[in-house]
């Protein structure tokens, strides 16, 4: 009878676990999906302005003091 109890809170703990991580993983998925977007928009802004991406970045790394 008492081996029964652990058996089933052993199985019930492994569910709410198992819930959890699934949890987790769409959480990070959807993270992840957010930060994909983010890169892709931030790729677009700087190919439409080629010219002042340039002038960021190419200005800031050849000016030595």
């Amino acid at each position: 009878m008492m081996l029964s109890g652990w058996v089933r809170l052993q199985q019930e703990v492994g569910v709410h676990e198992q819930t959890g991580f699934l949890i987790y993983q769409a959480v990070y998925d959807k993270a992840q999906l957010q930060l994909a977007f983010a890169a892709q928009v931030a790729c677009r802004i700087a190919h439409l302005n080629r010219p002042l991406a340039h002038h960021l970045f190419e200005g800031r790394s050849s000016s030595k003091p």
